[in-house]
C-alpha cells in the first residue's frame, strides 16, 4: 500500500508513548482537514492501512462524539459540528471563518445590520461567525449557538434554496 499513513512506533525507551487508536482517530481528522473534505470507509481504511471494519468503527466514534458526519445518501463521512466548533475557538484555526469574516465585515457595513455565517446541523443552524454593524442597534449573536431553521434571514434564504 503506497499511499498509507505510517505510524510511529512507541520506542523501547517509553518516552513517546502513544495510544494507537487515539492516534489514528486524529490522523483520519487531518485526512478530513487537508486531503479532502469527504471520505467513504473503503477509501479511508486504505489510506490509514486498517481493516475496513476498524476504520467503519473509528468513524462511527467519531460521529457519536460529533466530530464527523455521515450523509445518509452518499454514505460518505465529513467533518461534523464540533470538528467546526473546535476551529471556531479562540485559540482555532477555522478556514471557512476565516475566508468567509471580510465579507460578512463588508455586508454588515453596506447593510448596517449584523451579517452572520450559519451552517446547517441537526434541524438548526449553528452560528460559525458575525459581525455587527458600527452603529448603536446591535443584535448580539454568539458564535458557536444554534438557533432553529425558521429563524431570522438565515432560514428564509435557506428555505428559498429547499424549493
Amino acid at each position: 500500500m503506497k499511499n498509507t499513513v505510517r505510524y510511529r512506533r512507541t520506542p523501547r525507551n517509553g518516552r513517546a508513548r502513544r495510544v494507537a487508536s487515539v492516534d489514528r482517530a486524529l490522523t483520519a481528522l487531518k485526512l478530513f482537514l487537508r486531503e479532502k473534505g469527504d471520505w467513504g470507509v473503503s477509501e479511508l481504511a486504505g489510506r490509514l492501512g486498517v481493516h475496513k471494519s476498524t476504520a467503519h468503527a473509528l468513524l462511527n466514534t467519531l460521529v457519536v462524539h460529533d466530530l464527523l458526519a455521515r450523509d445518509p445518501t452518499t454514505r460518505r463521512y465529513r467533518l461534523g459540528a464540533a470538528a467546526l466548533a473546535y476551529g471556531m475557538q479562540p485559540n482555532g484555526q477555522a478556514a471557512l471563518r476565516d475566508a468567509a469574516h471580510p465579507t460578512l465585515a463588508r455586508l454588515a457595513d453596506l447593510a448596517g445590520e449584523t451579517a452572520i455565517l450559519c451552517l446547517p446541523h441537526d434541524g438548526r443552524f449553528q452560528i460559525v461567525d458575525a459581525v455587527e454593524p458600527p452603529d448603536e442597534m446591535r443584535v448580539a449573536l454568539p458564535v458557536g449557538r444554534h438557533i432553529p431553521l425558521a429563524c431570522g434571514c438565515a432560514g428564509k434564504a435557506d428555505a428559498v434554496m429547499v424549493r
